[in-house]
């Protein structure tokens, strides 16, 4: 058990990190290793990439923290009031929209329709992130006149992800990139709305995380790998991106 616990931490960690479907991945890993992966069990491997996605961004976690709170004061005004509104209202339509397939119990596990549509995927990141118009030239959280606009947009964009095979992080890169955010800043956006995702992903799974047979010691390996493994990445990947597109992980990720 630990040791299909180590490949599924650092393969969820690792694929989280860049722009290709971490659950398609850990998917076909488990049925090439015929090893059971429970809905439970990917909510404790969030766990890990979540607390690497703030560790990544701590100011700006931070900020829509204080903007929650400046909201309930009446304060919209504040910078840190629209980062709030905004990436609340670019994560409400693939919470909500996830929300509901998870209740029908929606899933497709087809490892043929996974990789058809994580190559389609990847050759739409890449042409919008070399070739793609720009809506507009803007900073993340730069919040002047249609801010609300890119928001819906990020909102809609994210809701691929729901589809096998499509990478959350890679959908919100494809939409930040059309909508005219650098690649530095398209990162740190989609960054920030996936922290959101996951940690919605694990409170959705939390009845059933009681009920996984883990030792203290089994949770705090998973969770450490996942984390560690997932920074890494981040960080790396991060620096790989300053000049060279993202259409190699892609590549990795579909080979």
């Amino acid at each position: 058990m630990k040791h299909f616990l180590w490949v599924y931490s650092l393969v969820q960690g690792i694929t989280e990190a860049i722009p290709v479907s971490s659950s398609s991945h850990i998917r076909l890993i488990a049925q090439w290793m015929q090893h059971p992966l429970s809905l439970a069990l990917e909510g404790a491997l969030h766990m890990g990439t979540g607390l690497a996605f703030c560790a990544m961004y701590p100011s700006s976690v931070k900020k829509a923290f204080l903007g929650f709170f400046h909201v309930l004061k009446g304060k919209y005004t504040t910078s840190e009031a629209h980062w709030w509104i905004f990436v609340t209202v670019a994560s409400l339509p693939v919470l909500v929209l996830g929300g509901l397939m998870h209740l029908l119990h929606m899933r497709l596990r087809i490892p043929g329709a996974i990789a058809v549509l994580c190559a389609a995927s990847g050759f739409l990141l890449w042409w919008f992130d070399r070739y793609g118009p720009r809506i507009y030239s803007t900073k993340v959280e730069n919040f002047e006149k249609g801010w609300v606009f890119r928001a819906c947009m990020l909102g809609a964009l994210q809701m691929l992800a729901l589809f096998p095979g499509v990478s959350r992080l890679g959908a919100c890169l494809l939409a930040s990139r059309w909508i005219g955010y650098s690649r530095s800043e398209s990162l740190h956006i989609s960054i920030v709305l996936g922290i959101i995702s996951i940690f919605a992903c694990v409170t959705l799974e939390a009845p059933a995380l009681v009920h996984l047979d883990f030792t203290l010691s089994l949770w705090v390996q998973t969770i450490g790998i996942t984390f560690f493994s997932c920074f890494a990445a981040l960080w790396m990947f991060r620096c790989y991106i300053q000049n060279v597109s993202f259409f190699g992980f892609f590549y990795i990720g579909v080979f």
